[in-house]
């Protein structure tokens, strides 16, 4: 199940990242299919990362709790700068949002590393 929830969590956070990073580049609208496609790899990811959490809540507690956090605050920042005027503010809420997609990556990895390695896996070679 660890293996799975990596994988979509690699799969759908490289797919909204590209996205977005062709949002931020104005190489794609941010409107229709594109926007539409972001919104649901980014949600695979997260959700993703909430079960991981959840398999990793008893290995690896304050990882667990952060990566919870870090997941719902990703979609709640990228639905919140659609509605910003301020260009200030919304370069900054930008950068949040990008760092917050990553932190999903990074989180992700964390967890899946720390489930494997309490199941006895061997994963340094």
């Amino acid at each position: 199940m660890t293996t799975v929830l990596i994988i979509l969590v690699r799969l759908g956070g490289l797919i909204a990242l590209g996205l977005g990073a062709a949002f931020f580049g104005k190489y794609l609208p941010v409107e229709g299919v594109p926007l539409l496609a972001h919104k649901i790899a980014g949600g695979i990811a997260a959700l993703s990362l909430v079960l991981l959490a959840i398999q990793g809540f008893s290995r690896a507690t304050v990882v667990a709790i952060l990566a919870a956090i870090v997941a719902a605050a990703t979609p709640a920042i990228g639905i919140y700068q659609q509605g910003i005027v301020d260009i200030e503010m919304a370069k900054l809420v930008h950068i949040a949002h990008i760092i917050t997609g990553v932190g999903v990556l990074a989180f992700a990895e964390i967890l899946a590393k720390r489930i494997k390695a309490s199941r006895g896996y061997a994963l340094a070679h």
